[in-house]
This record gives C-alpha cells, sequence and structure tokens, in this order.
C-alpha cells in the first residue's frame, strides 16, 4: 500500500513512499507471496488438494479483478467533477492541515489512485469534502 508524504504544489505529484501499515487488509502481492509459501513448503508425500489450490487461484483472480473495478470506478468518479467546484482538506509537510478549493480542471491517475488538478495543486480524490456547481457569471442590465 503507498501513502503519500506530503503535498506539493506547480503541477507535480507527490513523490510515493513505499510505507508498511498493519491493518487486516491484504493485498495481491500478500496474498501471492502465502500461495506461493504454501506450495514451496507442502509435504511432497501428500501434496495439496487440487481443489483447494484451484480454489485459492480462483480467490486470487477475484481479488485482482475487484482491485481494477474498484480503481477504474474511483477513476470514473473523479473525471465527473471535471468542471466542478470541489473543496479539499489537506495537510502540508509539516502537519498542519488547511482547506482548499477551486474548480476541477483535469484528473490523472498515479500508482491506481486518482489525483484532482485544482488551482494548479494536486489533490487526492479521497480528500475531497465537498462538490458543488461552479457559480456562473451574472449578467449586467443595460439602461
Amino acid at each position: 500500500m503507498s501513502t503519500i508524504s506530503s503535498i506539493t504544489s506547480s503541477n507535480s505529484l507527490p513523490q510515493n513512499q513505499p510505507e508498511r501499515t498493519v491493518g487486516n487488509s491484504l493485498d495481491q502481492e500478500a496474498f501471492l507471496q502465502i500461495l506461493v509459501t504454501q506450495l514451496r513448503n507442502q509435504d511432497p508425500l501428500n501434496p495439496q488438494d487440487d481443489t483447494e489450490f484451484i480454489g485459492q487461484m480462483a480467490q486470487f483472480s477475484v481479488l485482482e479483478q475487484m482491485q481494477m473495478l474498484n480503481s477504474q470506478t474511483a477513476l470514473s468518479s473523479a473525471a465527473a467533477l471535471i468542471g466542478k467546484t470541489v473543496s479539499a482538506l489537506m495537510t502540508d509537510s509539516q502537519g498542519q492541515t488547511y482547506s482548499l478549493a477551486g474548480t476541477v480542471s483535469s484528473v490523472l491517475t498515479q500508482d491506481g489512485q486518482p489525483y484532482l488538478l485544482v488551482n494548479h495543486d494536486y489533490i487526492p480524490y479521497s480528500s475531497i469534502r465537498s462538490v458543488s456547481e461552479p457559480v456562473a457569471p451574472t449578467a449586467t442590465e443595460e439602461i
């Protein structure tokens, strides 16, 4: 799992630094490592049942499909925000929290995570707190 270490501006994306976290989630790499370890350490005189192995491979495939679907859904949802006004709660490199608001001009992904370009800053999609329609300019009446 990757986490964002700081927020940067001037059209640059944050540098991702891998960080291990302890939790209940099992990512794709960990699942595959467990499967390979099971195969390496199985008793050669009593190998793992084929149905168990096929079941684990099916679980691995389902996990992979779900991660792809989640990534595509997040990108589609983020792309739907182009032209909308959003606000986000951000944290700078010193740990200070601040609010950022503006109109989304584009969306891109890095390591499967969508980022929104707002006021020349890339904002993680997960940081968005509110979305609204942009305020239309009012026409002045001529007399």
